[in-house]
Parts: structure tokens; C-alpha cells; sequence
């Protein structure tokens, strides 16, 4: 479930992911990605998701692709974050944890 209320859900076999509300309205499909696996919200907002590709995604609330970056193993398949912004990905082949922290200038 997002901040707003919404819910989110990865439909890996169709290669899409779609936002509905509480009460089960289709809110629309916002994310271009391939079978993806996991998704996840900070607490600014961003949605971050992984898929199979493998990669992981960043999204504004609104479903506007911020950004795009691969993962480091075969298969990134988890996403989570932190108070302070970071962002874990657990990899598959290896099986390892990554975390991204925030660079600040």
C-alpha cells in the first residue's frame, strides 16, 4: 500500500505494474519494466521497484520514471529502504544484499 491509500501491484507475467484504490478501482498501469519482482516506498514518496531485467527503477508517486539503474547480481528481486533514504536491493546469483546510499555534495 502507498502513502495515499493506493495499492500497487507487480503482475510479473504481463510485464506491467497497475495502481488501484482502496475500494478496488483501477487507478491505471505506470511502470515500463520486465516481469518485475518487488516494490517498495520511501518515506519522501519515491516507489522503487526491481524487475528481472535485472534493474531497478525509481518513480515519483505520480508514476514518473525518475531514473533507472541495473543491479549488481544475475537477478535483483528485493527492494526496500531506510529512514535515511537508503535503498537495499537483494540480489539473486550472487546471493548478496546492496545497499545505495545517498550522496550528498
Amino acid at each position: 500500500m502507498l502513502q495515499d491509500g493506493s495499492i500497487i501491484v507487480a503482475d510479473r507475467e504481463n510485464n506491467r505494474v497497475e495502481r488501484f484504490s482502496p475500494d478496488g478501482e483501477w487507478l491505471g498501469t505506470f511502470c515500463r519494466t520486465h516481469q518485475p519482482t518487488e516494490i517498495c516506498q520511501s518515506i519522501t514518496g519515491t516507489i522503487y521497484l526491481t524487475d528481472l531485467t535485472p534493474r531497478i527503477s525509481a518513480y515519483a508517486p505520480d508514476g514518473t520514471m525518475l531514473g533507472r539503474c541495473r543491479t549488481f547480481g544475475a537477478i535483483g528481486h528485493g527492494v526496500c529502504t531506510d529512514q535515511e533514504g537508503d535503498v537495499y536491493v537483494a540480489d539473486m546469483m550472487p546471493n548478496t544484499v546492496t545497499r545505495f546510499r545517498k550522496v550528498t555534495s
